[in-house]
């Protein structure tokens, strides 16, 4: 009785998944584990068998307590649960993109197949966020932010700090990138984050905000100063070059007695 319920339980999930078309989703550079959904406490395997490609590949098998990785292609990379079939693929790349078939065997069974249907991807990269403008403002500060990312098909959101009271505007998602309008109390350092995402994928980037106040400008009394140093400054450095350029010729000794030079 139990071994008819386990083969039933093993052809729900073999029709299950082949209905679904299971689909699985990993990372590069992380893990990911094919899960064939079997209940070891009802179900008792004899043999385990991975295979990809249509030629039937094998990766890895598990026969009675022998184990092997018959395959170079994930040598090394593969953890396999001989309780439930589940399979581990470590230190993902973007070729292990395939369709995966899991073979059980129990005692009073026949051969079982379960696909799955692995797709590997890179990591979405974290958006960059640019000051577009930041202004003191009547006593309040004036901030434009643009969010971009060089991806296409993903959605940009804002999101301010906890506790932010101030209004804001946020330009919808266009051309890969999106703007935040708002303002900021003086002297106060707001970080405001942006959010990429898209069916499988998130990333995120934050930029610190401080209120940049208007540059000091010089009183109408400093400029005039300033000019007139400007001015006797100029002045000086003409009158030594006009004293330099007509100042008479000076004399010259010559075999003990003083002559004046001849201007030729």
């Amino acid at each position: 009785m139990i071994m008819n319920t386990a083969t039933g339980l093993i052809c729900i999930l073999a029709c299950f998944y082949q209905a679904m078309g299971l689909k699985v989703t990993g990372y590069v550079g992380q893990s990911v584990v094919l899960k064939t959904r079997v209940d070891p406490s009802s179900v008792h395997l004899s043999r385990i068998q991975w295979s990809i490609y249509t030629n039937t590949s094998i990766i890895v098998v598990w026969d009675s307590g022998d184990l092997k990785e018959p395959f170079w292609r994930h040598k090394g990379r593969l953890t396999l649960n001989i309780s439930t079939g589940d399979l581990q693929i470590k230190n993902l790349r973007v070729d292990d993109s395939l369709t995966y078939t899991v073979s059980l065997l129990t005692e009073t069974t026949d051969q079982t197949e379960i696909q799955f249907e692995l797709v590997v991807q890179e990591h979405l990269s974290k958006p960059d966020i640019a000051v577009l403008f930041n202004s003191l403002v009547k006593d309040t500060c004036i901030i434009a932010l643009r969010c971009s990312i060089a991806e296409a098909g993903i959605t940009l959101s804002w999101a301010p700090p906890d506790g932010f009271d101030q209004p804001f505007w946020n330009s919808n998602n266009t051309n890969n990138s999106s703007e935040l309008w708002t303002s900021i109390k003086p002297h106060t350092n707001i970080s405001f984050t942006c959010n990429a995402s898209d069916s499988n994928r998130k990333a995120s980037s934050q930029k610190v905000v401080q209120c940049q106040e208007e540059e000091p400008k010089a009183s109408p009394q400093f400029l005039r100063h300033r000019y007139g140093i400007i001015f006797a400054l100029l002045f000086f450095c003409i009158t030594i070059l006009l004293f330099k350029v007509h100042a008479p010729p000076k004399a010259i000794l010559h075999g003990g007695e003083k002559r004046e030079a001849v201007t030729p």
